[in-house]
């Protein structure tokens, strides 16, 4: 699979629906890289709040190594079970 992003806008919030880094490019910033593109957007549309699930597509990666990665970027985990965000 392809390292990508995607996302959609709802409720004047930017949900980031899937992340996905290639394991080959993993450790080059490239997770930072996209959700960089994806601030860069949601700024762009006005947009104050960026949200996600840190939950693993694959077992390449524990959930929580991707809740310390998210909150590395600023991601905040209300409520224990993954469901992030960041105000922007």
């Amino acid at each position: 699979m392809k390292t990508h992003i995607a996302y959609h806008i709802e409720n004047n919030e930017l949900i980031i629906d899937n992340l996905y880094v290639n394991p080959r490019s993993r450790g080059k910033g490239k997770g930072y890289e996209l959700l960089d593109k994806a601030k860069a957007y949601a700024e762009r549309k006005g947009i104050k709040v960026m949200s996600l699930c840190a939950y693993p597509q694959d077992n390449t990666v524990s959930k929580q190594f991707l809740k310390d990665y998210y909150e590395c970027y600023g991601f905040e985990d209300h409520d224990g079970y993954g469901i992030m965000d960041k105000e922007i």
